[in-house]
């Protein structure tokens, strides 16, 4: 095997080493039930009654019901809206 082989190998293993997220190893071991808990309550962060309007109005309306639901637009340059 030739040094240059060996040098591109080497850089390679080490621009994937250095580029690696580490946290993704630990998402396994997390307490899912506690994250599932807090990314329920606050889907974006900002509308902290929003899941419970959405409980309100799946409770007050009948399978196949159309909704339409009207959302306040965020600055633009904080990236879109959504309302999930």
């Amino acid at each position: 095997m030739s040094v240059r082989r060996i040098l591109a190998a080497c850089a390679l293993i080490a621009l994937v080493a250095l580029h690696f997220d580490y946290k993704l190893v630990s998402f396994p071991f997390y307490d899912r039930e506690r994250f599932h808990r807090a990314f329920t309550a606050m889907p974006d962060g900002k509308w902290g009654e929003y899941p419970r309007f959405l409980e309100s109005v799946r409770a007050h309306t009948k399978p196949w019901d159309r909704i339409a639901v009207i959302a306040p637009s965020m600055r633009w340059d904080d990236g879109y809206s959504y309302a999930y």
